[in-house]
């Protein structure tokens, strides 16, 4: 195990309240801070959403899931990404309650989040096509793995193309918020402290991860609980906390755009993480080693995912739309499943 014996149960949950605690005070700043940075750049809400906010939100999951790999658990190394994923897909639920003027995802047309959705899914369903193929290695790591950062950096490609070339436009309408520069009290500080800031929070969001990691697996051994049961639910809903605080934050401020960016973004970070689990999981492949309750959770994930993209391009205009409704019940479904497999 990385550093040595899993901790006992005790310091396992301070050490979840302590990353909790960083967690959540740290959110709204971020939120602040890269929405001005994508007026100043020029990215754009839905890309630094995605590319910026989405990196820093995902840095807790990144420590969690290495620190589970690296202390030989492959089923908790595999449900915090696949848990992590479900869990931030069931936060834009929770901003559709709060944003009362429209459905979040109408108000917040975009096609980028929209492309996100799709690439998203395609990273979902290569560790589907590893588990069918599990004996498949390249050194101790499945080929298939490799193909996810490949996958990930194309979609990039794709994004950049999209949005200096859109070749679609989202209908506008009296709900639809425009990403457009705001006025903010940041403005004042200049572009270079607003990066050192990003790169500070970012650091102190970095460091949870591995109190996380360590926490959970101390459960996992304290408790006897299934390590995907846990690194589905308890883990992934404190690593990511993130995506949830800077998304009520970016709706607080108007940037739905950047709160939707986040979380898609986010989730295809965690999909980046199953090629860190199987790289840094050096008994051999991951997926050998991981129970089929991997295969429930992926598809589940897909699903949800299929779910928002479907809400993304409907645009129900009142309330919580089909995909508010839809992605909460597969979430609860899947953890009721994965208890009734230990059960």
């Amino acid at each position: 195990m990385i550093g040595g014996p899993p901790w006992p149960l005790a310091p396992s949950v301070v050490a979840l309240i302590v990353a909790l605690v960083v967690i959540m005070s740290l959110g709204r700043r971020l939120a602040t801070t890269v929405d001005v940075l994508a007026d100043r750049t020029g990215m754009g809400e839905a890309a630094a959403g995605a590319l910026l906010l989405g990196a820093v939100t995902s840095l807790p999951g990144i420590g969690t899931t290495v620190v589970g790999s690296l202390g030989g658990d492959a089923q908790f190394a595999l449900a915090n990404p696949l848990g992590g994923i479900a869990v931030q897909t069931v936060w834009l639920a929770i901003a559709d309650l709060l944003y009362r003027r429209s459905n979040i995802e109408h108000a917040a047309a975009s096609l980028e989040n929209v492309l996100q959705s799709l690439v998203l899914i395609a990273l979902l369903c290569i560790p589907v096509v590893a588990y069918a193929t599990p004996a498949l290695r390249i050194g101790w790591v499945h080929p298939a793995s490799l193909a996810i950062p490949l996958v990930y950096l194309y979609g990039l490609r794709l994004l950049q193309r999209l949005r200096r070339e859109p070749m679609w436009q989202a209908k506008q309408t009296s709900e639809t918020r425009q990403d457009e520069p705001d006025d903010d009290a940041d403005d004042s500080a200049g572009t270079a402290r607003l990066w050192w800031r990003l790169a500070a929070l970012a650091t102190a969001v970095a460091g949870t991860g591995y109190l996380i990691g360590q926490g959970g697996l101390g459960v996992v051994a304290a408790t006897g609980l299934p390590s995907d049961l846990v690194g589905f639910t308890l883990t992934t809903a404190i690593t990511s906390l993130p995506e949830l605080v800077t998304l009520i934050a970016a709706v607080r401020i108007g940037a739905l755009s950047l709160g939707i960016g986040n979380i898609i973004g986010g989730n295809a970070f965690d999909a980046l993480m199953i090629f860190l689990a199987d790289a840094t999981y050096l008994r051999g492949s991951v997926y050998t080693d991981a129970s089929s309750a991997a295969l429930l959770l992926a598809g589940s994930t897909i699903l949800m995912t299929v779910a928002l993209t479907a809400g993304l391009i409907m645009r129900d205009r009142r309330g919580i739309g089909f995909e508010g409704i839809i992605i909460p019940l597969v979430y609860v479904a899947t953890v009721i499943l994965l208890v009734l497999r230990v059960a």
